[in-house]
């Protein structure tokens, strides 16, 4: 838990922490009466010095290859910050709690019981790591509904929220959309502003929010949709789409693009705008959304008489889920086997551990090759 809240830190760092972990423990049992908290024990002879010098042993020992420098190396640590290691501890936490309570009803013991969980897989923070493996094994629509959808549900993460989230003047919720083929879709207007102003304002950002295409409302994004209409002094539309697997594809592109249609045609009366003064539209998403929102751009394209918003905005788009999409060329050659894998030298494109001064010693006769050519000796 130390490691998680110092933020992964680096090998001496581990064992300057497990060396005054045991130098603390050694002055406190020097001391002829129990610290503070044990002293229920102190009638029990030395049971409190006993218990300490038991645990601190077997916090050495957990440690000992810190202590002893025999660490395996973590190349991969320093590509990363320390506030995002603890972040990822919290979340991961969380998420595990909220995955071991998620079948306990009614809501409120389940609301309670997912912090209660989350509380001990902050302490035992290898159980958590270990449940968020077993059930990304075996991943559901609604583990991932759970687990997205625990800022907005559960009460106590909400309130949290709502203290960091920036305050607007305008948030409400209209019903835009609706078509032959697809429902009205519930719609989360947000300006920073007074009604005046929000009348007479001439860009209006649409935004499809992200969720896997199963998950997650426009309440779920509410900290940077809040912050784009503080900063921007435009309109946010975050449209609340139907979701997969309830609603297939291409439902939602066909309700968001039925949303833009109607922003378009009614020059944005139909959240209140006034005025004759065209209102430039900016399309954003982000991840599935992004996706979404691509979808709507060309069938904007595809449509005739219906004018084109001033600018898109992708987010870390969902467009393209193959492996192939986040590696390099030569990587997928190591994956496909057509690239030398000299791993003897760490030549290969995917080693991370650098030569080692004692590379170049290695029989000289090695030599290995990539296709079907033999091996020469």
């Amino acid at each position: 838990m130390l490691d998680h809240i110092l933020g992964k830190p680096s090998a001496n760092v581990r064992r300057v922490q497990a060396l005054g972990t045991a130098l603390v423990t050694l002055l406190v049992t020097r001391r002829k009466k129990a610290p503070w908290g044990l002293g229920w024990l102190e009638r029990r002879s030395s049971l409190w010095k006993t218990l300490l010098g038991w645990w601190t042993l077997l916090y050495l020992l957990r440690h000992m290859d810190d202590v002893l420098g025999l660490h395996a190396p973590e190349p991969l640590r320093e590509y990363y910050s320390r506030s995002f290691y603890r972040a990822t501890w919290v979340f991961t936490a969380l998420d595990a709690g909220f995955w071991t309570a998620m079948s306990v009803r009614p809501k409120w013991l389940r609301d309670t019981l997912s912090l209660v969980f989350s509380a001990y897989y902050l302490v035992c923070t290898n159980r958590a790591v270990e449940k968020v493996r077993k059930v990304r094994a075996l991943v559901t629509i609604e583990h991932l509904r759970v687990s997205w959808n625990k800022g907005v549900e559960n009460p106590v993460l909400r309130f949290v929220r709502k203290l960091h989230q920036p305050q607007l003047g305008i948030v409400r919720n209209v019903m835009l959309g609706e078509s032959e083929s697809t429902e009205r879709a519930r719609c989360v207007v947000m300006f920073d502003g007074s009604e005046e102003e929000f009348r007479a304002c001439r860009m209006v950002v649409l935004d499809v929010p992200g969720g896997g295409f199963v998950s997650m409302a426009p309440e779920s994004h509410t900290e940077y949709l809040a912050a784009w209409a503080q900063r921007t002094k435009a309109i946010v539309v975050s449209v609340d789409y139907a979701k997969a697997p309830e609603y297939p594809f291409p439902y939602a592109i066909d309700q968001c693009f039925a949303v833009y249609r109607e922003l378009e045609l009614t020059n944005g009366q139909c959240i209140g705008l006034e005025g004759t003064e065209r209102v430039r539209f900016v399309l954003a998403g982000d991840s599935a959304g992004g996706n979404i929102a691509a979808g709507v751009q060309f069938r904007i394209l595809e449509s005739e008489g219906l004018r084109g918003p001033a600018g898109i905005v992708f987010v870390y788009g969902c467009f393209n889920v193959d492996v192939r999409a986040w590696m390099t060329r030569n990587e997928t050659r190591v994956l496909l086997g057509t690239e030398a894998r000299d791993h003897l030298h760490h030549a290969s494109p995917l080693a991370v551990a650098k030569p080692t001064r004692h590379a170049g010693s290695l029989d000289a006769r090695v030599r290995v090759v990539s296709g079907d050519q033999p091996s020469a000796y």
